[in-house]
Order: structure tokens, then C-alpha cells, then sequence
């Protein structure tokens, strides 16, 4: 889930950052520079109109020649057409100019266009993938929570259990257990229907339903430690059953 939604800032985030870039780097078109060039201007007025350009090249005492070319990531358009153009500047006024044409050529807005359509298609992929993910992950989900009722049912207490955990025994009660390593990550109250653990004493719900109460703790490696008290599940009752509960109890929360 980190990954994904690590995936997902990154892509919104290069969307905008083109967008962005894009709008204070736009290159001007053919028609641009015919309606903001023309002979007679010096070269700060040109550059007041267009920005500096790409490079300048003296021909002789008198000419001097001032190119303008668009980034390549802006060359997007598969096909001849404009890449940019040449101003002449003779005796320090211009002269004329002259586009540039090559292949790829530039096309004003497209690749601001299909960022756009990025920043649209990218998130709605996301939901896609957490959609995917959810529907994956609910056999999973299912299994576990058997076994979790199966560990319930038969009082398993798995042999190995993390270091900080491994003093726990059907003696150890929910108050010495809080004592020795602290609080749980959080509690969740299972719903359970009496059939499913051999018509255990539950405990009733807000709803009117039946659950059993647990005591989740987050462990370093992402899985999560349930232990399940036995009836009425208080501080002060024993603990019945501890299962690991692989990739952490989030999802059946």
C-alpha cells in the first residue's frame, strides 16, 4: 500500500511539475514570432519579446545571426514541421528571419496536453490497482481469519513467538501481559457467530451481534501479534490463543 500510494504522489507530482514547467517554458510558435518580430528591432527588444536564444553566431563585422530552438522534450510531433527558427541582425537591427524544420517537430501544447491527461489516467489507474488489490487480498483475508478462530478454538499458543512475547502462557493474563510489554497497537472485537468457534461465550456487540475481543500489536515486520483472552475477555482473564496474523490485521478490521 506504501508503494502504491509512493507511486502515486510521484506521478501527480511529475504531472504538475511538466504543467508547470511547460507554462513558463512554452516555446513561441511560427505565428508568434511573425506577429512579434519584425525588421528594424534591436536585439534587447527581441529578447524582451522572446527571451534569450539558444545561441548567436557573427558572420561577419556587420551580421550576426541569433537561433531559437525548443527543448528536445518538446519536439513531440512525428513528422516534419517547425523545431524553431533564425533571426539575421545586420548592423544591430534585424534583418529578417527564417524557420527552422526538421523531424520530430514541435507541437504547441501537446505535451502539456497529455499531462493533463496524465494527471487524470494516473490517479484513476491507482483506484484501479487498490480496487484489484482488495479483491486479490479478500480469500487471503478470509484463510486468515479461519485460522485465527481455529487457534481460538483449539487455545493454540504457537510455540515460537517473538522475544518481547515469549513469556505468554494460558496463565498469563491480559493485565501481566499489558504490564510486561505496554499497551496493544489497538483492540478490535471480531465479529464471530457462536457456530464458528463451537458456541463459545461471546460478547454482544453495539449492533446485537457477537464478536470476541482482541489485543492486536503491530510487530517490526509488518505482521501483527493477536491475542485473544477468554471469556469475558477482561483485563483480567487468561489468555487463550495468540496468532500471527501475516501482513497485519488492518485488513480485517
Amino acid at each position: 500500500m506504501k508503494r502504491l500510494f509512493f507511486a502515486l504522489v510521484v506521478g501527480v507530482a511529475v504531472g504538475f511539475l511538466f504543467l508547470r514547467w511547460s507554462a513558463h517554458h512554452a516555446f513561441p510558435t511560427e505565428d508568434e514570432v511573425k506577429n512579434k518580430i519584425h525588421a528594424g528591432m534591436t536585439r534587447e527588444d527581441v529578447v524582451r519579446a522572446l527571451g534569450d536564444p539558444n545561441s548567436e553566431h557573427r558572420v561577419d563585422s556587420r551580421t550576426m545571426e541569433a537561433s531559437y530552438l525548443p527543448t528536445l522534450a518538446l519536439l513531440d510531433k512525428f513528422e516534419p514541421g517547425y523545431i524553431g527558427f533564425v533571426i539575421n541582425f545586420q548592423d544591430g537591427l534585424v534583418r529578417d528571419w527564417r524557420v527552422l524544420t526538421g523531424e520530430p517537430s514541435y507541437s504547441p501544447g501537446a505535451g502539456a496536453g497529455f499531462f493533463k491527461w496524465w494527471l487524470i489516467l494516473w490517479p484513476s489507474l491507482f483506484v484501479v490497482l487498490l480496487i484489484i488489490r482488495w479483491i486479490r487480498g479478500v480469500p487471503t483475508v478470509l484463510n486468515q481469519r479461519s485460522e485465527m478462530l481455529d487457534a481460538f478454538t483449539r487455545m493454540k499458543i504457537p510455540p515460537r513467538l517473538p522475544a518481547d512475547f515469549a513469556f505468554i502462557s494460558h496463565d498469563t493474563s491480559v493485565c501481566e501481559l499489558v504490564q510486561r510489554v505496554g499497551p496493544c497497537s489497538r483492540e478490535i472485537n471480531f465479529a464471530v457467530s457462536p457456530d464458528e468457534v463451537s458456541n463459545y461465550p461471546l460478547i454482544e456487540t453495539k449492533n446485537g451481534g457477537s464478536a470476541i475481543r482482541t489485543l492486536v500489536y503491530d510487530l517490526p515486520d509488518s505482521d501483527s501479534l493477536i491475542v485473544l483472552p477468554e471469556y469475558p475477555f477482561q483485563d483480567t482473564s487468561v489468555i487463550r490463543a495468540v496468532y500471527r496474523w501475516p501482513g497485519g490485521a488492518g485488513a480485517a478490521d
